[in-house]
């Protein structure tokens, strides 16, 4: 497995590039934070999307969308990571994606895809 941190003048790029590839692969996000410890936020839902919102420097934010959108009842979980610091892909021997870390002034959230 490597491991591989993304510039940020690439995140916006990047995070449409990898939502689009990787969109409806199932996704756990666990967040870990000094003043909460760890916790699941999502649990094996369908990526819909990692869409960054990076204008302010002070307000940058990545917002992670997953759930089903399709059917009777679509319903979504979305989770916002708070001034993002640094992003880390992790992927395995073939080059496919197996993890995002996005690091905070405060703790990170984990996207593992499988």
């Amino acid at each position: 497995m490597s491991t591989q941190q993304i510039s940020q003048d690439q995140w916006e790029e990047f995070l449409s590039a990898f939502s689009a590839h990787n969109q409806t692969r199932q996704v756990i996000v666990d967040i870990e934070s000094a003043e909460y410890g760890p916790q699941r936020v999502v649990d094996r839902r369908p990526l819909v999307a990692i869409e960054p919102d990076l204008k302010s420097e002070h307000e940058k934010t990545i917002t992670v969308i997953a759930g089903d959108t399709q059917g009777d009842a679509p319903s979504s979980l979305t989770h916002q990571v708070l001034k993002p610091q640094s992003i880390w892909l992790k992927q395995d021997e073939q080059g496919n994606a197996q993890a995002l870390d996005i690091e905070t002034e405060d703790g990170r959230t984990i996207i593992q895809i499988s």
